[in-house]
């Protein structure tokens, strides 16, 4: 009954339809060709334009976030950079400081963007439209300034001296190409993942919320704790 509820409140777009099987082939066709570009650039010895590749994909990823929560669930974020940030410096000060691990640097960044999105969103969620983007975006201008005047963390200068990171065998991130093929199988897994979870009733309840937050909860479903989760 909840389903057929949630089905109802939520944008037929959301859920299942030929746009989403649009946007899967236009998303297969985008992962293919750029494993076309990683093999043109590595047949040529190129070492630039793979790099400026990896960080779009990370930027990338970034842009899926952003999706996750205006695009599907209709919060306009401007502090995502908060999180994206955070990640950053907390990896760069795992390799620096305490290991050259790739994977850990990566939990711990996750875990600490996790936490600070859960307190972020007890502040930010309880207001709705433009004042959750201007409280979003305060949150992240706060955070700057504290690391941009903190001289552990590189002050205006920024962290310097971060090693590569090592991925496993001979892969570290200095690889040109093992590591953009790794970040673009990283984009993959969290694009797919964020494509079946959009098919599950979670993923509805997201759709729901954009559609109509106030039906949603009319069904029994308590919109904050979707937008807190999110």
């Amino acid at each position: 009954m909840l389903e057929s509820a949630l089905a109802r409140v939520a944008p037929a777009s959301a859920t299942t339809g030929r746009p989403a099987d649009v946007l899967r082939w236009i998303a297969a066709a985008f992962f293919l060709s750029a494993l076309a570009f990683g093999g043109i650039a590595w047949a040529m010895g190129d070492v630039f334009f793979l790099r400026l590749a990896t960080e779009a994909l990370i930027y990338g990823g970034l842009a899926l976030s952003v999706d996750l929560l205006l695009g599907r669930t209709g919060l306009l974020p401007l502090g995502q950079a908060l999180f994206f940030g955070l990640g950053a410096y907390v990896s760069a000060l795992v390799l620096k400081h305490w290991d050259a691990s790739f994977w850990l640097a990566l939990g711990v960044a996750m875990a600490a963007s996790a936490l600070a999105g859960l307190l972020g969103g007890l502040i930010a969620i309880r207001s709705k439209g433009v004042y959750f983007a201007l409280i979003s975006f305060g949150l992240a201008q706060v955070v700057s300034k504290v690391i941009y005047n903190t001289r552990e963390l590189g002050a205006s200068d920024g962290l310097i001296g971060v090693p590569a990171a090592q991925v496993g065998g001979a892969l570290t991130s200095a690889a040109p190409l093992g590591f953009f093929l790794l970040v673009l199988t990283l984009i993959f897994v969290i694009w797919a993942l964020l494509s079946l979870l959009m098919d599950t009733p979670f993923g509805r309840q997201l759709a729901a919320v954009r559609g109509n937050e106030q039906r949603l909860a009319f069904i029994g479903v308590d919109p904050w704790r979707v937008k807190l989760a999110v």
